[in-house]
């Protein structure tokens, strides 16, 4: 008897402890609980007050002692079924109150985002108000830069400072114009000195100026290695004219000195103009142009951020209702704006949080909508997706093996937590898709360009 009431107690604490802990068992499991429950209080009650029989089976072998046990263990039953069956109310009770505030919490969110989604759109329209073609104009910005003489004397620039860093090339060079000797005070004498304290202070302005005349001034070496371009050439005079040396100390004295020699066929060696727009070049330019119209634009960026954010964490493992609400946002945007914020996103130091919350979102489409062709050079060749226009992505190759690398659910955004990490991520991809050459770094098909201005 000992034996069946230890087994009958240990059943009945593992059924408690799951019904109390796990709260899972239905109402049957509940009612057996009780029951054991009942069980184990009458088997007490025998062990623990014997009656004048000499054992227990003696004992239940009288009807009357019969009786006398099972009404305190009826009682004890009922008593134990009860019990069970108000705690489980209880619990079944909490369950649904914790449910109904989980809905409550969702609906309140709901309601935030999309009062958040409407109030984005009047910053949209006043922002369109004051200037209705900002984000297409942003846009052909960094388009028309990249195309533009002016990156490739900043490129330019960029290589000369590096030349000039090496202390063999520019003592060479120094040495050349120090054995030029003019009146002091003469033209010729003011040009020299000039031209010294850029060789010797090769800061970017001055490498800048110093590249312009390498392009503008040093005629047939320049062409012969295809740095001067016959296309470009009347642009470097008319928009250069003022940050450059002047052209008969040039071409009179340092010309016939081959003073220019090495470092064009050095530039030609290494296809410095010739290499495809790099990831940190077109950081430069976009931050450059988010810059100059962040007063107008931060705004709208700062909501659109806190919305994807609030989706984010409203919505976290919920895929469904997370992807209805990025539609519904996403829906509301024109096709320059969508294009506006991923440039935004991946090209510019204060738009990273956003493209951190924009990670593994599916916002510019999901994997299926990215159909691929590769080439014979292995590069890959995105097609329109039913968000992203192919039309509309300035370095296709690159921009498109970031959206989906980054914005598709390819990776795990939880692996990517801070900016530094997030932008080292963003250039591996971008090279990794990378064209061979500068002229096929730009989208031939993007159909914002215009012919270049020289006044850019």
């Amino acid at each position: 008897m000992i034996v069946l009431y230890v087994f009958l107690l240990l059943l009945c604490c593992i059924l408690v402890e799951k019904l109390l802990h796990n709260r899972e068992l239905n109402l049957l499991s509940s009612i057996l609980a009780a029951v054991l429950v009942g069980a184990i209080v009458a088997i007490f009650i025998i062990l623990i007050f014997p009656t004048n029989k000499d054992n227990v089976l003696d004992l239940l072998a009288s009807p009357l002692e019969w009786f006398k046990v099972l009404v305190p263990l009826i009682s004890a039953i009922l008593t134990g079924i009860a019990l069970f069956l108000a705690a489980n109310t209880n619990l079944q009770t909490a369950k649904n109150n914790q449910n109904q505030s989980e809905i409550i919490k969702t609906d309140s969110e709901s309601k935030m985002i999309l009062e958040m989604i409407k109030f984005n759109n009047q910053i949209l329209r006043d922002i369109k108000i004051a200037d209705k073609n900002i984000f297409k104009d942003s846009l052909l910005d960094i388009f028309n830069k990249l195309s533009s003489t002016v990156f490739l004397i900043d490129r330019g620039a960029v290589y000369v400072k590096s030349y000039l860093e090496d202390e063999t090339n520019k003592n060479n060079l120094l040495n050349i114009l120090n054995k030029l000797s003019y009146a002091e005070g003469t033209m010729y004498d003011r040009q020299k000195l000039n031209l010294l304290e850029i060789i010797k202070h090769p800061d970017i302005e001055n490498c800048r100026t110093f590249w312009a005349t390498v392009n503008s001034l040093s005629g047939p070496i320049a062409v012969k290695f295809g740095v001067l371009n016959s296309e470009n050439y009347y642009e470097f005079n008319e928009s250069w004219d003022r940050y450059l040396l002047k052209g008969n100390f040039i071409t009179s004295s340092l010309m016939k000195r081959h003073f220019f020699d090495d470092i064009i066929q050095k530039n030609a060696a290494e296809e410095i103009m010739n290499q495809p727009v790099s990831f940190a070049e077109m950081t430069e330019v976009c931050s450059a142009i988010f810059d100059k119209n962040y007063e107008k634009l931060g705004h709208f960026f700062r909501t659109t951020h806190r919305i994807i954010k609030l989706i984010n964490n409203s919505f976290d493992g919920n895929m469904d209702l997370k992807k209805e609400y990025f539609g519904i946002l996403r829906a509301q945007l024109p096709d320059e704006v969508l294009q506006t914020i991923f440039y935004n996103s991946v090209y510019y130091k204060k738009g990273y949080g956003m493209g951190l919350q924009l990670v593994n979102s599916n916002f510019f489409g999901d994997k299926d909508d990215f159909e691929i062709e590769t080439t014979n050079d292995k590069i890959k060749l995105y097609k329109d997706s039913q968000h992203i226009y192919i039309k509309n992505i300035i370095l296709c190759s690159s921009d498109c093996q970031i959206i989906f690398d980054f914005f598709t659910s390819s990776i795990d955004r939880v692996k990517i937590n801070n900016s530094e990490v997030f932008k080292e991520k963003l250039e591996k991809s971008f090279e990794s898709n990378q064209v061979d050459s500068y002229s096929k770094s730009l989208n031939s098909s993007y159909k914002g360009k215009k012919k270049y201005n020289k006044n850019s």
